[in-house]
């Protein structure tokens, strides 16, 4: 009974990471963008000093991959992606407006633009 639950405490804290990640680079575009007048792709955030490397090298942060598209003058969508199904069992992507949105499923993939659920942040509050 103990390790199931345990499982899912390790998996929902490894989410909690993804999310808190996804928010601090969204918070590190508003700044870029701010300064240049135009979204930065995550290798471009890690060069100017505003990301960790690893994350603009496609490192694993805590189970997940970080990857950008869409970026642009006006856009840009940062995506989190599990590096295994046993890690979490929600994918995320976060792109200019600061919504956060997932996708829940057995397989990690990437959630694109305007797909899946947003996020009720009061889950991760608890």
């Amino acid at each position: 009974i103990a390790v199931p639950k345990f499982y899912e405490k390790v998996r929902h804290a490894r989410e909690s990471v993804a999310l808190n990640s996804l928010r601090a680079i969204h918070n590190n575009e508003m700044q870029f963008n701010s300064m240049n007048s135009r979204y930065a792709t995550l290798k471009e955030l890690g060069e100017a000093g505003f990301l960790d490397q690893k994350y603009a090298d496609g490192i694993e942060v805590s189970g997940y991959v970080y990857s950008s598209s869409s970026v642009s003058e006006k856009t840009y969508c940062v995506h989190a992606v599990r590096t295994d199904p046993a890690v979490a069992s929600r994918d995320f992507v976060i792109c200019e407006e600061g919504l956060i949105r997932f996708a829940e499923s057995k397989t990690p993939g990437v959630v694109n633009r305007g797909e899946g659920a947003a996020l009720d942040t009061s889950f991760y509050s608890r």
